[in-house]
């Protein structure tokens, strides 16, 4: 199976979360209505490929709670989904630090909220 490459949008003004989906064409559908506008009005974010313990799709901007392995031990963990450039993967951030999704115990994962709202 391929990788799949999805992603959902915050609208700023509105302050909702929106499902996209790509048309034929390119067109961009949120929720099944095609969206004109100003993109400055959405943020978006993908899709990581991963989902959490309970099956949910884990996005940029979520943030989770789970485990961090290191040095033969497990370490609770939170921490907000962050796309790093520098190594051109997913991973977590917290208070200054982040460490990539391979450290961590995926399958303890699980979404508590994300970036625009309050948990």
């Amino acid at each position: 199976m391929g990788r799949q490459i999805k992603f959902r949008a915050w609208n700023i003004e509105n302050k909702e979360l929106k499902t996209i989906h790509l048309g034929e064409d390119w067109t961009i559908f949120f929720d099944n209505d095609a969206i004109w506008g100003d993109k400055k009005d959405w943020l978006f974010e993908q899709f990581t490929g991963i989902k959490d313990c309970n099956g949910r799709e884990i996005y940029e901007g979520d943030i989770v709670d789970g485990s961090l392995y290191h040095k033969g031990k497990c370490l609770p963990t939170m921490g907000t989904v962050e796309y790093c450039n520098e190594f051109a993967a997913f991973c977590l951030k917290n208070e200054g630090w982040q460490t990539l999704f391979h450290n961590h115990i995926i399958s303890s994962f699980k979404v508590i909220g994300n970036i625009h709202e309050k948990i």
